[in-house]
């Protein structure tokens, strides 16, 4: 019978840097992926060798393949990282490579990978719409508050392979709001404020999460507090004074969206808010100082227009709203394509001119323009033939995307009247839609 000799009459020399099994390196990557594989201890001589090589000698022997030691018991060793660990995390978070970011967290890797907040691998996971790896980071503890608001804001959104969710949108906005993210107590008051399937609207949620994030210096959310309190809701109270006082407060840090909205209330008037046209041209033309499309739009309606106080100016207005089309913006190219069609403004009547302003708004995926792309082919107008076939083929685009009109005009198109009336008495006019609030 064999004996077991005591561990102190065991010599433990140190063991050579290859499996001496298999005679490889006993650190060689399986996976040239990544650098690590199973290694065993054998116990007590301490030697390491491959784990499946080492199974295989310890079913035939009963002492260590180096030392010759008795195997009283082997350990699997945690497996030290590679020397470039960090580097290997992030940019398999950012090819959405769970794979790997596994075998690092299995390795005891930092879920942050010592990376500051908006660049660690949740980050980059979330940002890169790898929805299964931002999750797996955010389950295995990150707490970079702007990977989990991305998070978030994928669940908010839905992307390819992710659906909408508003449940998981919420727990991962209150994870990152708990760390202190304004912008993720503003989406948390975005949320509760429009409510959503498994969200009910809860405007004193809301109000509660504009003010954390308008505290700390969230203007958006000022600016969408203040609105809250301008207009009020059913089962919450109006607050024109503090509504005001947050429009003017936000507009004062430099938000845009303010300055817009003040611009509103001055044109058209509200509580505590006289119609003050030359007030509205102030705050939009601050506004569009700062690009913003929409206040191209008003403004340059209002000096289509003018008004009391305020003599209208249409070479400036056409100026406003081509330079809101020059910047991507469909409803400014949707206005211009019907005034071009109706001839009104101060616009000449340039079927043409509209036709290239819908194609180009439809082409950046305006379902509004796609519809009246379609209408312009049904009726066709003087010096612009009918087309029916690209007329179905324009609102089919806009139908399959959801848009009212064209679904009812293709229904009207399946099933012709007897007698139909020239376009003129259809109300060709009426027939074109630019987009704005009636």
């Amino acid at each position: 019978m064999n004996s077991v000799p005591p561990i102190a009459a065991v010599s433990i020399p140190t063991e050579p840097a290859i499996c001496t099994i298999c005679h490889d390196d006993l650190y060689r990557p399986e996976d040239p992926k990544f650098a690590g594989r199973h290694v065993a201890i054998v116990r007590p001589c301490g030697h390491k060798f491959h784990f499946n090589c080492l199974a295989r000698w310890a079913k035939d022997h009963l002492t260590c393949p180096y030392g010759r030691g008795a195997i009283e018991d082997m350990v699997v060793e945690n497996l030290t990282l590679p020397n470039d660990w960090q580097r290997q995390m992030l940019k398999a978070a950012e090819k959405g490579d769970i794979g790997i970011i596994r075998a690092l967290l299995n390795r005891g890797a930092k879920v942050d990978a010592g990376q500051a907040a908006g660049k660690t691998p949740l980050a980059l996971a979330a940002i890169h719409k790898h929805h299964d790896v931002a999750l797996l980071l955010a389950e295995r503890g990150g707490s970079d508050p702007i990977g989990l608001r991305k998070l978030g804001r994928l669940y908010r959104l839905g992307s390819e392979g992710v659906p909408v969710d508003l449940r998981k949108a919420e727990r991962w906005f209150i994870k990152a709001a708990e760390l202190w993210d304004t912008s993720a107590m503003y989406s948390l008051g975005q949320l509760y404020q429009q409510g959503g399937e498994g969200i009910p609207v809860d405007l004193r949620k809301a109000e509660r999460w504009y003010l954390e994030a308008a505290g700390m210096g969230h203007v958006v959310a000022m600016n969408n507090l203040g609105q809250l309190y301008q207009r009020g809701r059913e089962g919450f109270e109006a607050d024109p004074d503090q509504g005001k006082f947050l429009l003017f407060k936000a507009a004062g840090l430099g938000c845009v969206a303010s300055m817009f909205n003040l611009g509103f209330l001055y044109q058209y008037g509200c509580v505590g808010f006289e119609v003050d046209l030359r007030e509205a041209e102030r705050w939009y033309l601050k506004a569009v100082e700062l690009k913003f499309p929409p206040a191209m739009i008003s403004l340059g309606e209002l000096y289509l227009r003018g008004g009391r106080g305020l003599e209208a100016d249409p070479d400036r207005g056409k100026h406003l709203l081509f330079k809101a089309a020059g910047l991507g913006n469909t409803q400014s190219m949707n206005i211009l394509g019907c005034y071009y069609l109706r001839g009104d403004m101060g616009f000449v009547v340039n079927p043409h001119k509209a036709e290239f302003l819908y194609r180009r708004a439809a082409g950046l995926g305006s379902t509004l323009a796609m519809n009246n792309l379609g209408h312009l082919y049904l009726y066709g107008c003087r010096h612009f033939p009918a087309d029916l076939q690209q007329a179905k083929f324009w609102l089919r685009k806009a139908a399959e995307r959801g848009n009212a009109r064209a679904m009812k005009k293709l229904e009207e198109l399946s099933n012709p009247q007897p007698n139909p009336q020239p376009a003129k008495k259809r109300g060709f006019n009426e027939a074109f839609a630019d987009g704005r609030a009636r």
